[in-house]
C-alpha cells in the first residue's frame, strides 16, 4: 500500500517519466532497453542521460518510421529482436499501449530472465 502511494505521488507530482526513472533506479540491470522510441521513450532517455546512467543498450519500437535508426547514438531495434536477448530489463515507455505491448512481449520473452517495467 505504501509503495502504491509513493508511486502515485511521484506520478502525479513529477510525471510518468519520473516514475519510470524511479522504477529503473530500483532495478539495477546489466542490460537496459526502452520499448518505445517516441516522445516518452526519448524523455526517459534524456532523464537517464542527465543522471549519467549509461546502461541503455537500445530501443525497441514496432513502427516502421523508427526502424534502422538511432537516437543520439543508440540503435532502435524491431521487437522481434527481443527474442535474441538472454537477460535484462525492458522499460515500456507508453501509457496508452502498455497493456497491448506487454501482451505482445510475453510470448517473445517466455521464461527468460527479462523484466518488464511499466507505469
Amino acid at each position: 500500500m505504501l509503495k502504491w502511494l509513493a508511486d502515485s505521488w511521484c506520478y502525479f507530482t513529477q510525471g510518468p517519466v519520473a516514475l519510470l526513472q524511479k522504477r529503473i533506479d530500483a532495478d539495477v540491470a546489466e542490460e537496459l532497453y526502452i520499448y518505445g522510441a517516441g516522445e516518452m521513450g526519448r524523455q526517459l532517455f534524456d532523464a537517464m542521460e542527465e543522471k549519467h546512467q549509461q546502461r541503455l543498450q537500445g530501443f525497441f519500437d514496432r513502427y516502421a518510421e523508427y526502424r534502422d535508426t538511432e537516437i543520439e547514438g543508440v540503435k532502435v531495434y524491431v521487437p522481434k529482436m527481443i527474442s535474441d536477448l538472454t537477460r535484462g530489463t525492458i522499460v515500456v515507455a507508453s501509457e496508452a499501449y502498455k497493456n497491448e505491448i506487454v501482451e505482445d512481449l510475453q510470448p517473445i520473452i517466455g521464461d527468460k530472465p527479462i523484466r518488464l517495467i511499466t507505469l
